[in-house]
């Protein structure tokens, strides 16, 4: 199978951006908050919104987890499922408060709903790369994962442009440097 249509593969780089971004939250001084970091918060609100969640979550939930769920087995498997789609939930609105609290510049809101956000997509992560899409994955044969790897092309056409990737991008360039 072509590495580039690997529905694995896909998902786990993308989690890879996803911790990157949680690796510069963590980095942040919420105290010492200043109108760049403000700024800054816009572009991450902006990349859970499109990259994360649209993007990201939606080939999980509008892809493969429509189609793994009729293959699940066990009912833990089918629980797993479940819990990962409500940590979909919970992440879409602690996303939605971390916008309310900059909205109101209600820093010490600002950096308890980081601190839920860098813990919730920390273990979510780590969820679904070691123990859900092993098991995901291995019910499906060589022809249905590529099937799923050209549908999450297709999520990526329709939600993000180029001007998001660059977005996503520059941020992350611009992080590394300053961090450095």
């Amino acid at each position: 199978m072509d590495a580039e249509l690997d529905p694995n593969s896909i998902l786990i780089d993308e989690h890879k951006i996803i911790q990157k971004m949680i690796y510069f939250l963590k980095k942040l001084e919420v105290e010492d908050f200043k109108d760049k970091d403000l700024f800054f918060l816009d572009l991450v609100i902006n990349f859970f919104h499109i990259f994360a969640d649209k993007n990201h979550h939606g080939k999980e939930e509008e892809v493969l987890f429509k189609r793994v769920r009729s293959k699940l087995l066990k009912t833990e498997e089918i629980d797993l499922l479940d819990q990962l789609i409500d940590e979909h939930r919970v992440g879409r609105n602690l996303v939605a408060q971390l916008e309310k609290a900059k909205n109101n510049q209600d820093l010490s809101l600002l950096k308890e709903i980081i601190c839920k956000i860098i813990e919730l997509y920390s273990d979510h992560i780590k969820k679904e790369n070691t123990v859900f899409f092993p098991i995901a994955f291995g019910y499906f044969s060589d022809t249905e994962r590529e099937s799923l790897g050209l549908n999450f092309l297709k999520v990526s056409q329709k939600v993000l442009d180029n001007q998001y990737l660059e977005i996503a991008k520059n941020l992350l360039h611009f992080f590394e440097k300053t961090s450095s």
